[in-house]
């Protein structure tokens, strides 16, 4: 978060505060689905945000990319341009 000018201490103070806040409507909805965790996977608005998530780790990772027809390989990501 540092690399990006994120303060940190906001985030602590957030997960510090709010944790009491998530364990209690976790447990709602827990509640609310009669124990079951399948309203979380199997709603809309649960699969867009999944499919967000997947697609926000999974473009933030650095892998090979073909460029095209010269055969040559490079990395997507900051700093990685010098493994070519």
């Amino acid at each position: 978060m540092q690399a990006l000018g994120f303060p940190i201490s906001p985030l602590v103070l957030g997960l510090i505060l709010g944790g009491d806040l998530l364990d209690y409507e976790f447990r709602r909805a827990l509640m609310a689905g009669k124990g079951s965790i399948a309203p979380f996977f199997t709603r809309g608005v649960s699969m867009v945000l999944i499919v967000l998530l997947w697609w926000s780790c999974s473009s933030s990772t650095p892998g090979p990319v073909s460029l095209g027809g010269n055969g040559k390989r490079s990395h997507i990501g900051v700093g990685l341009d010098r493994l070519i």
